[in-house]
């Protein structure tokens, strides 16, 4: 009895201990995994405001000067005054800041004058004037009022140019003797001027026929004769073309 006791301790014993370094075996082949270690948690930078400058101080506004106001004259002698009562006098504003003086204005283009419309038939020889050659013979003075209705006059020769455009005028129309010209006397011994009113020129004198002016008893008118290329009288019921002429006003 005493045996098996002492066999069955001996027993627990060995177990113990083989338990033991089984178990001191185990630990040493798989340790313990070690605890995680947490993540950090991030810092984020406090964000840090620049610091604003001060603002310098609103002006205070400057008012000019009130200019005293004058005492109240004495109230008058058995008189009772009410009372006054001042109203309040606001602090006057300041000036308006002065304006730039204005832009001149521009300068305007000249335009160009309107052009005339001449009336049917008529042209304008440049540098001398503006013409209608009438082919139709007619006595002077119904050739001078053909004119005038056209508000125009008998063309007067002023010039050497003016007498060559005449003549040049007979040639191309194959006009055989001449123009009436509205060169004109009220009769004879009477001096011969323009339809116009004006006194002959030197030049219109000189393109006369003679060299002179010269004419007959009941010779009144004149014509631009185209076979002499001068100035000659005629009577005022001969019949001839006759060129008008147009002011150029």
């Amino acid at each position: 009895m005493i045996f098996r006791s002492a066999l069955l301790g001996l027993a627990v014993l060995l177990a113990a201990e083989k338990g033991s370094a089984l178990s001191q075996r185990c630990s040493t082949q798989c340790p313990l995994c070690p605890e995680p270690v947490p993540c950090p948690v991030p810092r984020c930078p406090v964000p840090t405001c620049p610091t604003l400058p001060v603002p310098p101080p609103c002006p205070v506004p400057r008012c000019p000067p009130i200019p005293p106001i004058p005492p109240c004259p004495p109230p008058l002698v058995n008189v009772s005054c009410p009372e006054v009562s001042c109203p309040e006098i606001p602090c006057p504003s300041c000036p308006a800041c002065p304006q730039p003086p204005p832009c001149p204005p521009c300068p305007t283009l000249p335009t160009a004058p309107p052009t005339r419309a001449l009336p049917s038939g008529y042209r304008e020889e440049p540098g001398l004037g503006i013409y209608k050659v009438y082919r139709i013979r007619t006595s002077w003075p119904a050739a001078n009022e053909t004119c005038s209705v056209d508000g125009g006059y008998l063309a007067v020769p002023n010039s050497e140019a003016e007498k060559d455009l005449f003549l040049g005028w007979l040639d191309s129309n194959n006009l055989r003797y001449g123009f009436h010209i509205g060169i004109v006397r009220s009769g004879f011994g009477r001096p011969f001027t323009t339809v116009l009113g004006e006194s002959l020129t030197s030049a219109q004198i000189d393109m006369w026929k003679s060299g002179r002016v010269s004419a007959p008893i009941g010779n009144d008118c004149t014509y631009l004769s185209r076979s002499h290329a001068a100035i000659a009288a005629e009577q005022c019921s001969d019949t001839e073309p006759y060129v008008c002429e147009l002011s150029r006003v």
